[in-house]
Order: structure tokens, then sequence, then C-alpha cells
């Protein structure tokens, strides 16, 4: 008989022998289900950007991988309560919990889920200015998922040029990275790479990197990220003096931004557009988009102070109220489609 059906057999036995027993470990199942079932809405969540619902979600798993005594459940509960704290702007207790979740695993098992919870450490280290803690746990990624892992990579090159530390050797890291997206044919991947070397490129090829990155994005229903999409590709267009094709980019990112409530980009594409206003002496419509933007950014303001908002690490209040003032709009990278989205980790077992 095979092993794998005598086993299921002796199992059988033993339950019918021992009814207490059998409901003893269905019950156990039961809470082990329910916690990957969490995981996964968490993760789900996570990626939609509802990150309070990613937490509560989180620690409901938490509580029942706990409670079942499942330890890679656990992991992973922790690991996206990490993220989903982390996006809400409560850094300490991110890292906490992201150590907490590389505890759970334990040194030796799953080193491909060990090395997404060290890159989000990683990550998480940088914001928080800890830049040698960060190269340290890039490292200790790196030899768990190895140098040729994409997205390790991706945003070792990404936190590398976005401090512009070595912007030349971080651009030649990202077109290797967007010559290897292509050939994998991940969508994603690619849009990413485009994404950063547009950033890094500027000028008509960075508009024509944002188009192609826009458009992968579009054809995936990641609408989130189309408005700051929009936002560069005026932002290129405004410093080439090609006023008209940026008043176009602007319009179609403040419409986008308002399709998805996204009231923060309806705040910089609004000045956006009161910029280009301004250039072009129409001084009503500057006025008047001056005037919504500020009364978008003050009822935010206010939801913060209430309570109803959080001050997140993507929406960062501190710095909307800055960039109000700046003398032109700048080009960004989307901080979530670049890096952020790795401080998660899919509950996914996945040995290495």
């Amino acid at each position: 008989m095979c092993s794998r059906w005598a086993v299921a057999l002796a199992v059988s036995v033993a339950a019918a022998g021992c009814p207490g027993r059998a409901w003893a470990s269905g019950a156990v199942a039961a809470v082990q289900t329910g916690a990957s079932s969490a995981n996964q809405a968490a993760w789900q969540a996570f990626h939609r950007r509802e990150f309070s619902q990613c937490e509560r979600l989180a620690s409901e798993a938490w509580r029942l991988a706990e409670a079942g005594g499942d330890s890679v459940q656990s992991t992973f509960a922790a690991a996206n309560l990490a993220a989903a704290i982390a996006l809400r702007g409560r850094l300490d207790e991110a890292l906490e919990w992201s150590r907490r979740a590389e505890e759970r695993l334990g040194p030796q098992r799953l080193p491909l889920v060990r090395g997404r919870i060290l890159v989000a450490q990683a990550i998480l280290q940088r914001v928080r200015g800890e830049d040698e803690a960060s190269r340290h746990a890039f490292q200790r990624a790196r030899d768990a998922l190895g140098p040729e892992d994409w997205d390790l990579a991706f945003a070792d090159a990404l936190a590398q040029g976005y401090d512009w530390e070595d912007i030349n050797a971080a651009y030649q890291r990202l077109s290797g990275l967007g010559d290897r997206a292509r050939a994998s044919r991940d969508p994603r991947r690619k849009a990413r790479a485009l994404w950063d070397l547009g950033w890094i490129e500027r000028g008509a090829t960075g508009v024509e990197r944002f188009e192609e990155a826009r458009g992968i994005l579009a054809s995936t229903g990641d609408a989130a990220t189309l408005p700051l999409a929009d936002h560069n590709i005026g932002a290129l267009w405004l410093q080439a003096d090609r006023l008209s094709d940026a008043e176009t980019a602007f319009e179609r990112g403040l419409a986008a931004a308002r399709e998805v409530g996204d009231r923060r980009l309806e705040v910089i594409l609004l000045d956006d557009l009161s910029h280009l206003f301004s250039q072009k002496e129409d001084w009503p419509r500057a006025v008047a988009a001056d005037l919504e933007a500020s009364a978008r950014l003050a009822a935010i303001a206010e939801d913060v102070r209430q309570g109803r908002l959080d001050d997140s690490l993507l929406l960062d209040l501190r710095r909307l109220f800055k960039e109000r003032y700046v003398y032109e709009p700048q080009v960004t990278v989307d901080l979530f489609l670049g890096l952020f989205y790795q401080l998660a980790v899919e509950p996914v077992v996945t040995e290495g």
C-alpha cells in the first residue's frame, strides 16, 4: 500500500477510536484555516491600500495562529501587521512586529519567506534614517533570496537612487532590471522599472517612460497610480514649456484622482494646474485652482486632527503642505508602487 494512503488510513482509524482527539484536531485545523484565510485577506487589503483593514485582518490572523500554535501563519500575520502599521505611520511599532515575524519563523525554515521579511525590515530602517542597519538587512536578504531576486534588487536600487547617493549607479541598475522585467513578461515589474527610469531620465524620454508605465498600470487595473503618473507627465511637459500638453496631462490626472477618491493627489494636481494657469497668465483659473486645493487640504488636515484619517507614510501631511509652495511641479516616484509594496509578505509557503 502507498505510504501516503497508509498514513491517511491510520489517522482515520485513530480518530474513530478516539472521538475526543478527533474533535480537538478538527478544532485546531479550523483555527489554522481561519488564520490562513485572514492572512490572505490582509495581504489583499494591503495591496488595495486599505491599511486599517489590513491591520484589523492581520491582528485577527495573529490571534488565531497563536491560539492554534501555527508559527508559519503567525509569521505572516506579524509581517503584515508590520506593513499596515508602518504605512499608518507607526514606524517603531512596525519594526517590532517585523522582528517578531522573523523570530516566529526561526533561523532555519523557509529562507525565501525570511528574505522577504528582511527586505521589509531594510525598507523600514531606511525610512527611519538607519542607513547602516538598512544596508545590513539588505545584505541578509540577499543571503536568503540570492543576488538575482528582482524585487530585492529593485528596492535596493530605488533606495539608493531616491537619496541621490549615486544616481548613475542607480540608473544602470534600474536599466538592467528593466531589461529583465521585459524578458520576464511581468507587466507590473516592467511598469515599476519604466516609472523609475522616467524619474531619472526626465525630458521627452521621461514622458515616454511614464506614458508606457501608465498604459501598463491602467491595463492591470491599478487605478490608484494613474493620477501621479499624469502629474509626472505634466511636470515634464511644463519644464519643456509645452503648456497645452501639460494641461492635458494634469486635467487627466485630476479626473483620475477624483475617480479613485484620492484627495491628496487632488491637492497636488490642483496645485499643478494653478502653476500652469499662472504661467499662461490665466489668473481667474489659477486662483480658482489654488482656492480649491486649499479647501481640499484644509479638509484633509481636519480629518487627521479629528482622528478620521491617518497621517500615513503615503499621505505625509507635513510634506503635502510644503509642496503647496514649491516653485514648480516636481517629478516624483510612487513610493507604494516602487518600494512600500514590499513591506507586506505574501502568505504563501515557499521553500528555498
